[in-house]
């Protein structure tokens, strides 16, 4: 599958291990304090470091945070970001995962942000301006012609990649629906991952 893979809300060292030796292309953790996902910043470099993930670690946090940003800046320089709330158009030098719903998609607000070759658009319903619902997105609401440049959230399962890869997407973006309880991944969940990857 040449569709990009990743995998959020992780809080266990063990995870990340298996998730590396399934090839996922991107690990997602949650610096939202009120996510059930929610994971320290020094625990989460230390993964960063101790794996080498460079910008495969994806971290997840709100605008207004330009506290954690700057720990990012020390502590993780390569990641990638998801930041939540408005974003300025300052030139980030990271690679930006950009949270946005269907109907901000739509309205293209962030086209002059978007440059396909660095950042890409992490489409999921939103509630209260952050994601992991759990709940699928309508894709018939997407123009088709942003697939290519899309990671697409919410409620994806194993049994949806096919599906996605086949309709052009850029990547997708897996939680919920591979974990045991909240953060708790599933092993077998995560070779069979592997397994489709592979193929």
């Amino acid at each position: 599958i040449n569709m990009k893979i990743k995998v959020c809300g992780l809080t266990r060292e063990e995870d990340i291990v298996s998730l590396l030796n399934s090839n996922i292309d991107y690990f997602g953790f949650n610096f939202i304090e009120e996510s059930p996902r929610y994971v320290k910043q020094k625990w989460a470099f230390e993964m960063y470091h101790k794996y080498d993930l460079g910008e495969k670690f994806v971290a997840l946090f709100k605008s207004d945070r330009a506290d954690i940003l700057n720990n990012i800046k020390t502590y993780s320089p390569e990641s990638t970001l998801q930041i939540y709330g408005n974003l300025k158009k300052d030139h980030f030098s990271h690679k930006l995962l950009i949270p946005v719903s269907v109907t901000t998609l739509k309205q293209n607000t962030y086209q002059d942000l978007l440059n396909p070759n660095k950042h890409k658009y992490l489409v999921d319903n939103m509630v209260n301006n952050l994601g992991g619902t759990g709940k699928k997105v309508d894709l018939n609401s997407i123009d088709k012609n942003l697939f290519p440049t899309i990671m697409i959230a919410g409620g994806i399962g194993i049994k949806d990649i096919n599906n996605l890869h086949n309709l052009n997407f850029w990547g997708v973006d897996i939680n919920s629906k591979i974990e045991h309880s909240p953060g708790v991944k599933n092993q077998d969940m995560i070779k069979i991952l592997g397994d489709l990857i592979e193929k």
